[in-house]
């Protein structure tokens, strides 16, 4: 099959032996004679040298992107008040309360928000396209990587509520107090919103999710259901099931990937 060109990956801090998989392929041009794969570029990568704090350790909460060190809340936050601008990362304090900072960190144009955490033992830590309490990190359901790297070949994108035809179905205002104060934050059931621009919502699984999805030993189900204007299915294999609410721009020129815990109702 023909790969896709090869995009920047979607920036996260993981810490993983995984090996790296192949290009996603394309299921509507089969070209089972082609068996040559290219590996990614790391290089391509903005964030690949994102600092990590000492010692850090991943799978806190059993999400890889999760990070846990032993120090208390004030040295991390420190050592990353030092390090990213060294970097040449940008940051800025959007959220202060006990226990827990949420930084924007701005680099090569992309955006993510670092959010830090007092927990049990020490301060956890986590870089992702929404500021993220330890609440959201114990009920969370990590987005197998599968969808991740179908997400990153598609040189997906950060998401904005003002992307959707209807924001409401998708966000709510924040509770929280401090900075963050009436924000606009992804509803509870949702794990990630992800923008694929130039690319139909009605032909995005056909054309990429699923031939990739099934090639990784999940069973692909198309609910015959629509939710804020995009078709829902089930991803399931043994231990995980989500489900894909692929939703078109309020323009109609990209899709909106909306990964959801249960169907969206």
């Amino acid at each position: 099959m023909k790969p896709v060109p090869k995009p920047k990956v979607t920036p996260k801090v993981v810490v993983s032996d995984r090996p790296v998989r192949p290009p996603l392929q394309r299921a509507s041009t089969p070209s089972p004679s082609q068996s040559t794969r290219s590996t990614p570029d790391s290089s391509a990568n903005p964030w690949a040298d994102f600092p990590l704090y000492p010692n850090s350790q991943p799978n806190c909460y059993g999400l890889p992107s999760c990070l846990q060190v032993g120090n208390v809340l004030n040295q991390v936050t420190d050592f990353f008040a030092r390090e990213l601008p060294a970097k040449k990362y940008d940051l800025k304090l959007t959220l202060k309360e006990a226990g827990r900072e949420v930084y924007q960190i701005s680099h090569s144009g992309q955006t993510q928000f670092l959010s830090v955490m007092t927990a049990e033992k020490g301060t956890v830590y986590v870089l992702s396209n929404a500021p993220r309490s330890l609440e959201d990190l114990k009920k969370a359901v990590e987005v197998p990587p599968e969808v991740s790297e179908i997400l990153s070949n598609l040189d997906a994108k950060t998401a904005e509520p003002s992307l959707f035809a209807q924001p409401n179905l998708f966000y709510t205002r924040s509770t929280e107090k401090g900075l963050g104060a009436g924000a606009q934050v992804p509803r509870s059931g949702i794990r990630n919103i992800s923008l694929v621009t130039d690319q139909v919502a009605e032909e995005m699984m056909n054309a990429f999710f699923q031939t990739n999805l099934q090639n990784s030993g999940y069973e692909v189900t198309d609910l015959q259901q629509q939710y804020g204007g995009g078709g829902i299915y089930q991803v399931k294999k043994p231990k995980v099931t989500l489900y894909l609410n692929l939703v078109p721009t309020k323009d109609k020129t990209g899709t909106l990937v909306v990964t959801w815990k249960e169907p969206p109702r």
